[in-house]
C-alpha cells in the first residue's frame, strides 16, 4: 500500500507502508487521511452493477493481472 494512512474511524485504519517513508520521516508523520470505506464498497457496488447492465466488464487491477497471466499461459486457440 503507498499513500497516506487511511483513516476509517471507528473500523481502524490502514497504515502507509509505502517505503518513501525511511528517507522521508516528515512524510511518514502525517495524518491519516478519512476514508470511509462502506461508503467507497457501495459506490464501487454501483458502478459494477451499472457496467454490467451496459454490457461492460468491471474488475480490479488484481483481477486483471491475474486473467492477463491465465490468458498467457492458454495456448493459442484455446
Amino acid at each position: 500500500m503507498t499513500g497516506l494512512t487511511m483513516d476509517m474511524g471507528n473500523a481502524g485504519q490502514l497504515d502507509n507502508e509505502c517505503p518513501i517513508q525511511g528517507d522521508f520521516p516528515d512524510y511518514a508523520a502525517l495524518a491519516g487521511e478519512p476514508f470511509e470505506l462502506m461508503e467507497f464498497e457501495d459506490v464501487a457496488a454501483a458502478h459494477d452493477e451499472f457496467a454490467r447492465r451496459s454490457g461492460q466488464v468491471a474488475t480490479t487491477v488484481a483481477g486483471a493481472m491475474v486473467s492477463n497471466a491465465a490468458a498467457l499461459k492458454s495456448p493459442p486457440g484455446h
